[in-house]
């Protein structure tokens, strides 16, 4: 894995969208050094830019005060993250394979592959962007936004779709995200934070002192004659 090419090629992405793809166009990696020596790295960044924003650093909401998710918690989101970016890049190459030619594309899983590895910097690059304070939100919405322009330039040189047609492939793309989205969410376990700290002006208390509170709570009201 070699970092400073990864550095390189996300450099080159974020400062020329554009004129990227030309040199993309001509590279043909085999899919799992893509994976591993690009889209790994991004995602493992990311991942822990995400974990330190939620158990260490904590989100600021306000009237309230911070809330900080526990640190197991957070870690097990964390592999998640990673787990799910790299399954939805690779679901989502053969969707895009496959709707390709009814658009006069080109049918061609890893370019589609290669279109949405490198078209996610952005939102990598945003994921690590929410560490900034105050404005990390707004930092990690622009660079995802710009990923999707990114994604957008990359569809004819890579798909060979034509320029007229690239704005409804875009959408249906949008689309097959959005469902593939909602796909795990339904697959993913559903569970609840463990762990989770508020700190507010007058102290701090943990959700799991709440969670016992509640059962005593329940306990004491069971123990009430009817």
């Amino acid at each position: 894995m070699d970092l400073q090419a990864v550095r390189a090629r996300v450099q080159h992405i974020l400062k020329d969208p554009v004129g990227v793809w030309d040199t993309i166009r001509n590279e043909s990696p085999d899919p799992k050094d893509l994976i591993v020596n690009y889209v790994l790295p991004l995602a493992v960044i990311s991942s822990i830019s995400q974990f330190i924003r939620m158990a260490v650093i904590g989100i600021s909401i306000p009237f309230i005060g911070t809330v900080r998710v526990g640190v197991m918690s957070a870690l097990v989101d964390s592999i998640i993250y990673i787990g799910a970016a790299i399954a939805g890049l690779f679901a989502l190459s053969f969707v895009f394979a496959a709707i390709a030619p009814k658009f006069q594309g080109t049918s061609n899983q890893m370019r589609a592959l290669q279109l949405l590895a490198y078209g996610s910097t952005g939102m990598f690059v945003g994921g690590v962007a929410m560490l900034v304070p105050i404005v990390g939100w707004l930092l990690s919405f622009g660079f995802s936004i710009y990923g999707l322009y990114t994604l957008y330039q990359g569809i004819t040189p890579m798909l060979e779709v034509p320029r007229e047609k690239r704005p409804i492939f875009f959408g249906a793309s949008l689309l097959a995200m959005v469902v593939l989205g909602l796909l795990f969410q339904l697959i993913l376990p559903s569970r609840q934070p463990a762990g989770m700290r508020i700190d507010t002006p007058q102290g701090s208390f943990d959700t799991n002192d709440l969670n016992e509170a509640t059962r005593n709570a329940e306990k004491f009201l069971k123990s009430l004659p009817k």
